[in-house]
């Protein structure tokens, strides 16, 4: 359903109805399980609740696990899942890296967490996002063949060009998955 008005155009969520989708953001492809706004105010208000609802967690994990699956049901040896470094939330708890965790847990796969910050982001949102300086990349010995990018919430995708960059860098292929995105 599209709703529109002299200044724009944008897809309105069908009720009922979940939206996953290859989202075109900042420049490269990301693969979000849903872009719902239902579902975007769920992982906006668990990611601030402390600690964690388990429930939830596994929700969003094997949502995100299927997508992986659907993209790729055979994934090479030597494939792993990091997340972006932890931003404006630190030091509290970080809802990517227990996202990240389950999803590699539910995919039989490796959690290394091989980005860091080259800054401090000191707030969330979009234009936060837009002024990160980029990412450090350190691999493990020995260096994984393909690495799977996990993150919970995907907006302006800044953050995630930044950590696929990084990867792609250091000589591995790199893809992004998110719980949410629009």
């Amino acid at each position: 359903m599209i709703e529109s008005s002299p200044r724009f155009r944008r897809e309105v969520e069908p009720p009922g109805r979940s939206l996953a989708s290859h989202q075109k953001r900042a420049g490269l492809g990301v693969w979000a399980a849903n872009r719902s706004y239902a579902a975007r105010a769920q992982i906006k208000a668990w990611k601030r609740s402390a600690p964690f609802d388990g429930g939830e967690l596994e929700a969003f994990s094997l949502a995100v696990a299927d997508l992986v699956r659907a993209w790729s049901p055979v994934l090479p040896s030597g494939t792993l899942v990091t997340v972006p470094p932890q931003g404006a939330s630190a030091p509290g708890p970080y809802a990517a890296l227990a996202l990240g965790r389950v999803v590699a847990e539910a995919l039989g796969l490796p959690l290394a967490e091989v980005l860091t910050r080259t800054d401090v982001k000191r707030w969330h949102g979009p234009h936060a996002s837009l002024r990160q300086t980029p990412f450090a990349c350190t691999l493990p010995e020995p260096a994984p063949i393909l690495v799977l990018v996990v993150d919970d919430l995907v907006t302006s995708g800044a953050t995630m060009r930044r950590s696929l960059e990084a990867i792609r860098a250091a000589g591995v292929a790199a893809f992004g998955f998110g719980y949410s995105g629009v």
